[in-house]
């Protein structure tokens, strides 16, 4: 296996995003309990790391930082029942909250879509620009299976196959700062 290619993956998102400051960050570990869905990297405080900033490999969504020591964070991995961030469907524009859903059996979902929007099945899932520290168009994976209709708010869940592959990290990119 190459393990230049995802440094070069990471850094062709770095050419693309001119206005994202980025820093590259090698997983020194996996949470070994497996209660939560987290990774460790080798960056923090002294390399500008702040809680809440978004983490990707290379283009996709891998999560959010939720705890940062001087040289060392901790990312709460998308699909982490804590994990929440603002999503929109790409095709159909639809908005909504994606959260994780591992502990509850599943990997990713987005609730609060209106029902007057339909995603199709495949459709890309892109964050929205309603989360302080995640910039919009990152995409966090494809509308998968039918929603489920909620009665109570008038509006549906969406079940999201997540695009990152949480499984096999070792690189990922922290953003610093975008405009």
């Amino acid at each position: 296996l190459n393990a230049v290619a995802p440094l070069q993956e990471v850094q062709g998102v770095q050419d693309a995003h001119q206005d994202w400051n980025l820093a590259i960050a090698k997983v020194i570990n996996s949470d070994p309990s497996g209660l939560q869905k987290l990774v460790t990297i080798d960056k923090g405080s002294a390399d500008g790391i702040e809680v809440g900033m978004a983490v990707i490999s290379p283009n996709y969504l891998v999560g959010v930082v939720t705890t940062v020591d001087e040289h060392s964070s901790r990312v709460t991995l998308a699909i982490d029942g804590s994990f929440v961030t603002g999503a929109e469907l790409l095709d159909s524009k639809g908005t909504g909250i994606a959260y994780g859903e591992w502990q509850s059996g599943g990997r990713m979902g987005m609730k609060h879509v209106s029902r007057d929007i339909t995603p199709k099945d495949g459709e890309i899932v892109i964050t929205s620009d309603e989360t302080a520290q995640v910039p919009p168009a990152i995409i966090i994976g494809q509308v998968t299976g039918e929603p489920t209709i909620d009665n109570q708010s008038d509006s549906q869940t969406i079940q999201i196959l997540p695009a990152a592959d949480f499984d096999n990290l070792t690189i990922v990119a922290v953003i610093l700062s975008f405009e």
